[in-house]
Order: C-alpha cells, then sequence, then structure tokens
C-alpha cells in the first residue's frame, strides 16, 4: 500500500492564490519567505542580520537538530530572486524578523482565507509546497535533503510528495513515450 501523505502541497493555482493576495510587507515577508524558502517556522521566527550572506545569495538559518541539541545544526538555503529581493528589503532596515512563531502561523491561515484556499494551509504546507516545486524543477532529492535539513533522505522522499503526474511527466522526459516498445 502507497504511503499516505498527511499534509499535501498546494497546488501551483492556490500558490499563486497565495502570493497575489498578501497585502502589507510583513504579509508577503512571511508568505514568500516559507514558500521561497523552505524555513521551517521557528527557523523563519528567528531570522537576523547575521544569518545572510547577501555577496553568496544563501541564508544559513539556526536549525533543529545537530550535536549540541536544539538550533545548533548548520545548514545553507540559496535564496531565489524573489527571497532575496523580500529579505533584503526587510533587512536593509532591520535586525530581525519582525514576527514570533504563533503570529507567522495566524498570518498565513489569514491570507489562506482571504485568497480562499481551501485545501489546509499552514507553515508547514507552505514548506512542504517549496519542497515539491523543487523537484518538479528538476532538483534532485538528495540536495532538498541537505536545503530541508533533514537527517535522512527517507525523510525527504516522503516529505516532497510527488505526484503521479509528476512521476509520468519524468519517465515521458527521459524515456520517451510511454508505451509497450519501450518498457
Amino acid at each position: 500500500m502507497a504511503y499516505e501523505f498527511k499534509l499535501k502541497p498546494l497546488s501551483i493555482e492556490d500558490q499563486a492564490k497565495l502570493v497575489n493576495i498578501c497585502q502589507t510587507p510583513t504579509e508577503k515577508l512571511v508568505v514568500n519567505g516559507l514558500l521561497e524558502t523552505g524555513l521551517r517556522v521557528g527557523e523563519l521566527a528567528n531570522l537576523t542580520k547575521q544569518n545572510f550572506r547577501w555577496q553568496d545569495r544563501i541564508t544559513i538559518p539556526d536549525s533543529k537538530g545537530g550535536l549540541y541539541g536544539s538550533m545548533s545544526k548548520t545548514r545553507i538555503i540559496p535564496l531565489t530572486r524573489i527571497s532575496r529581493t523580500i529579505f533584503e528589503k526587510w533587512f536593509t532596515f532591520n535586525d530581525k524578523f519582525p514576527v514570533g512563531k504563533r503570529q507567522i502561523e495566524r498570518i498565513v491561515q489569514k491570507v489562506a482565507k482571504r485568497a480562499g484556499v481551501t485545501a489546509h494551509c499552514c507553515p508547514r504546507v507552505l514548506r512542504h509546497t517549496f519542497a515539491a516545486r523543487s523537484i518538479e524543477k528538476g532538483i534532485s532529492t538528495r540536495t532538498m535533503m541537505l536545503v530541508l535539513g533533514h537527517g535522512h533522505l527517507s525523510t525527504t522522499e516522503l516529505y516532497v510528495n510527488i505526484t503521479p503526474e509528476t512521476v509520468k511527466r519524468e519517465f515521458r522526459e527521459k524515456w520517451g513515450r510511454l508505451d509497450e516498445e519501450t518498457i
């Protein structure tokens, strides 16, 4: 029996609705920050100016896990054009992220409701959405494991929720037509 995913990533349409309905700079920072980086809600809430290397286009959040307990694992997250733009705008004049974990959760739920997104939507779903879109763009699961900060590849493989359509499309791209002649 196939694994049943408890948290499904947003559809491309719902993702666009969420991004486009943001009204305040904080809403844009939260929604795009999660969708463009795959950060955990606690990592996003704890971001400071010191977590960024602007010239290298990366952020190095204080992550969970590691040898010495909570928030001691180091990982590097490349910044997309969108994430770099929104974070630079905020951190040019501010030293730390504007809201905490609970407020981030409330913002995501409020924006999703305003956008008319009926699928379950929370910061973790946005992290799943980031992972799914990254895999769809061709990023390897091994790379995603490192970006998401997972200790085991099996965790990442469950997390990215690859759809049957993605499997078929990838096979067609790599193997050509799927018919009895190629099997």
